[in-house]
């Protein structure tokens, strides 16, 4: 068996980096950059990871490519993660919030998240290992 990467987080208050495509909703949010998840433990992560797979690259400029875009990969799977944990409901109320847009901050979004009930922690930890797993099974090339 492969020896895993283990996540390593840095948690800041608010949020994690979305990837504006995946939705409507996803394309409202703008000040969710770099609130709870320190984007430099994405990029070690996949660091990490690079290490331990044989990679067909030949150039720097292949190799920071492919970094980038698996940085990018894992950023949109932990947001949809987080997103799908939240009810209809939720996310609902969210939306609401952001068409308003007169209370987004930092703290909104924290204050938000918490008041869901989701365990953050838990959500990126488990969506950073599923990723590592695949990447290291060669789902990611």
């Amino acid at each position: 068996m492969q020896n895993l990467v283990k996540p390593k987080l840095t948690l800041k208050k608010g949020y994690v980096k979305l990837n504006s495509e995946r939705s409507t909703l996803l394309n409202k949010i703008k000040y969710m950059d770099n609130y709870l998840l320190d984007p430099e433990s994405l990029g070690q992560f996949i660091d990490e990871l690079m290490k331990k797979k044989p990679l067909p690259i030949n150039t720097p400029e292949e190799l920071n490519a492919f970094r980038e875009q698996n940085i990018k990969e894992l950023d949109a799977k932990i947001s949809m993660s987080i997103f799908t944990s939240l009810t209809s409901e939720q996310l609902d109320d969210l939306n609401q919030n952001l068409n308003q847009g007169s209370n987004i901050t930092p703290e909104f979004f924290q204050n938000f998240f918490q008041n869901a009930g989701l365990d953050l922690q838990s959500i990126i930890t488990d969506t950073m290992t599923t990723f590592g797993k695949q990447f290291l099974g060669g789902q990611n090339e």
